[in-house]
């Protein structure tokens, strides 16, 4: 898996080495130092293939290990760009294998491949636990569109401190959000500059 760390094993300790944007090494931690979300995702790794190998000691290649797999909540304790990745690489890693999975996040639905099923587990006194299947194309939507449709139901994703009157930026990423606000900013030194005749570099 492609993941931003090795793992090597010195007398009776297991020690990880985790590397920067640049493959650079940075320090070795023990185990048991490591954040929550790797100890967890290395744990479920670990497992996982041990359960394979167990089962079908003769495979070499992952890749040929078929089977269901369960996982509970795959985003726990996860950073965003980890819980996207972690997705897309179990699914490249065991494409014969179906993977149960789930989230209470939008961000690993960001990783799910195409043929992918959403079903929404609901809980009320009449019927008690039920399951509906969310026909949706995920490939279409951004986060925040994803936690406003029938998976999440969210009414609203404008944060709650949000004052009437208060600007409300829907750019498509966060770059754009501040280019947009210095432009604005420029904008309005120039109304209250009018023997500004600058005209502005492209």
């Amino acid at each position: 898996l492609e993941l931003k760390f090795d793992i090597q094993f010195k007398d009776d300790k297991i020690i990880c080495i985790e590397k920067d944007e640049y493959g650079t090494s940075l320090v070795q931690l023990p185990f048991n130092k490591l954040s929550t979300g790797l100890k967890s995702t290395l744990g479920l790794l670990g497992d996982l293939m041990v359960r394979m190998y167990q089962q079908r000691p003769e495979i070499s290649d992952p890749a040929e290990f078929e089977g269901i797999v369960f996982i509970d909540e795959i985003d726990i304790h996860l950073h965003p760009l980890l819980q996207k990745r972690l997705v897309e690489e179990l699914t490249n890693t065991f494409p014969k294998i179906q993977f149960i999975v789930t989230t209470h996040s939008p961000i690993p639905i960001l990783g799910a491949p195409k043929n992918s099923m959403f079903i929404r587990v609901h809980r009320d006194a009449e019927k008690g636990v039920h399951l509906e299947n969310i026909e949706i194309n995920v490939t279409e939507l951004l986060p925040n569109s994803l936690l406003t449709s029938p998976i999440f139901d969210f009414d609203s994703i404008i944060h709650s401190k949000k004052e009437k009157g208060e600007r409300l930026r829907t750019a498509n990423d966060y770059e754009e959000a501040i280019f947009y606000k210095i432009l604005e900013r420029k904008i309005n030194e120039d109304q209250f500059n009018p023997d500004n005749n600058d005209t502005p570099s492209k």
